[in-house]
């Protein structure tokens, strides 16, 4: 937990943005001040396997929700008061995967992170728990309890069918640890608890190893996923390897931080989480609250995507589009604060669980798409000046050029992803798609609109090239488009290429 937020959260204040239009798959849940979603799918529950449940925090209670319909629908099921204290934060939901003790698989666990205030106060991470798929509630145990801060419980069942919880804790201040990452293991099925095992440390008294997600891999191994607040990583994404869950290296090893093929990287409450697409390996997906590039500047796509990776965490991640607009400044949780993500439909579509502007928000969209449908200016690196129409016209053939912006239909163009990565461009203003002539492979085809008509010449991939640029490679020739000598003229024509890396191949893309 940031101390930044810590403030914000036990006084509640009213939030100060209002909320923008809800998009065509929006559901929000409630309209009640929201924090912390959590969104599972039943696995071990019998006849209610595939059922979704959700969770959130309001500041004193837990709201729990389903969904029957694979997310198309939401109700409130049960609310879960704290009596004991006087807040709550940073919950976790999580099903109990298999007998654990006296603990049956399909037993849902709701731990909430509650207390009395600032610190020094007394606090506990509180385990409420289901037999009834989330109808009921009863408090199980509390496996961590101090006076200066215990955040963000996680759970997983290790190799030897252990329950480990995993969380950031500030108890350890006096030897120099602002915050660090801990866990502790249970033989019993979360009734009693072992001693506390340090995972993630450095004691400097400023760094903030915290928000620990884990999933296990495939091959077996689990990943464990965390932010590290502080001056020195402000609050970046980072991960480690673990292959028994409860031994990550030397707590001293900060891991290694995620970016992707953009030169990307998350900042602030992640969450990582395992989809099966029917490969070896799967796709891993992390989401964090905010999307900043090298310099640690937040980007145009920030609270539009999140990343997957399919070796498993290692190397480098690929941006895809959210279902929710959620951004983000990094400075509250009221917006894309731990967002969460379920697959559907056979991983073809994914459900997300976030909130935005204090207010909860499912939407489903496709998976592993990396731009959403919609209008775009496309802009040349070199020159500056935007694909356009020329003279706006509506004709059949009309060339395509480069020209500077004056924010017309024909310097408009609108994305619909077709099918694996794959896009077709058409202008906004003729409603014509971008076309290279007759089809042609070679270099120099020309760039021009023609009628729609599903042409493998008619589809673009759009692929990052770094610093936020991209290139749009044509299906049928493999060739990329290219602004002719790489003039910076007005009105220099638009062409295809073989890819060589010069800024007139380089492309930005922004959202209108």
């Amino acid at each position: 937990m940031k101390s930044s937020l810590y403030t914000f959260l036990w006084t509640i204040l009213v939030c100060l943005f209002v909320a923008p239009g809800a998009l065509a798959n929006e559901v929000m849940l409630e309209d009640v001040d929201s924090f912390y979603p959590r969104l599972i799918r039943l696995e071990a529950s019998g006849a209610a396997n595939g059922r979704l449940i959700a969770s959130f925090d309001v500041i004193g209670a837990g709201h729990i929700y389903q969904s029957t319909d694979d997310g198309d629908s939401w109700s409130q099921i049960a609310t879960i008061d704290e009596n004991q204290f006087a807040n709550t934060c940073c919950s976790e939901l999580y099903e109990v995967p298999q007998n654990l003790g006296s603990t049956a698989a399909g037993t849902l666990f709701w731990v909430v992170s509650a207390h009395d205030g600032a610190a020094p106060a007394s606090r506990a991470l509180k385990i409420y728990q289901s037999t009834d798929h989330g109808y009921t509630w009863t408090y199980l145990s509390s496996p961590v309890t101090g006076n200066t801060g215990l955040w963000e419980a996680e759970f997983t069942v290790d190799p030897q069918g252990r329950l480990v919880m995993y969380y950031a804790t500030e108890e350890h201040k006096g030897s120099g640890y602002n915050q660090l990452i801990a866990h502790k293991v249970s033989t019993d099925g979360g009734v009693s608890w072992g001693a506390e095992q340090i995972d993630i440390a450095i004691a400097d008294t400023i760094q903030r190893p915290g928000m620990p997600t884990v999933t296990r891999l495939p091959n077996n191994d689990y990943i464990m996923v965390y932010e590290i607040c502080g001056a020195t990583y402000n609050c970046d994404t980072f991960y480690r390897h673990s292959s028994d869950a409860v031994s990550w290296g030397s707590p001293t090893n900060i891991g290694t931080r995620i970016e992707s093929v953009s030169g990307n990287h998350f900042s602030h409450a992640p969450t990582v989480t395992w989809i099966d697409n029917g490969t070896a390996n799967g796709e891993l997906l992390v989401a964090g609250q905010v999307l900043r590039d090298g310099a640690g500047n937040n980007v145009a796509r920030n609270g539009r995507v999140y990343m997957v990776n399919n070796n498993n965490g290692n190397g480098l991640w690929a941006e895809r589009e959210a279902p929710l607009v959620t951004p983000s400044d990094g400075t509250n949780p009221c917006s894309n604060y731990s967002t969460q993500f379920v697959a559907r439909n056979g991983g073809t579509e994914i459900i997300q669980l976030a909130n935005r502007d204090c207010r909860m928000f499912v939407g489903i969209g496709e998976f592993n798409v990396p731009w959403a449908n919609g209008t775009y200016r496309l802009t040349a690196k070199h020159s500056g000046k935007v694909l356009d129409v020329q003279g706006c016209s509506t004709a059949i053939a009309a060339n395509v050029q480069q020209w500077p912006w004056n924010g017309a239909d024909c310097q408009r163009w609108d994305l619909t992803h077709i099918d694996d990565g794959w896009y077709e461009i058409r202008s906004r203003l003729s409603g014509q798609a971008l076309d290279i002539d007759a089809c042609a492979t070679g270099n120099g085809g020309n760039a021009q609109q023609w009628t729609a008509n599903s042409a493998s010449c008619q589809q673009w991939r759009i692929e990052p090239v770094g610093e936020g640029f991209y290139r749009l490679v044509n299906r049928n020739s493999g060739r990329v488009l290219d602004v002719d000598a790489c003039s910076t003229a007005d009105g220099q024509n638009v062409q295809q290429w073989e890819w060589l890396g010069g800024d007139c191949q380089r492309w930005k893309l922004d959202l209108l």
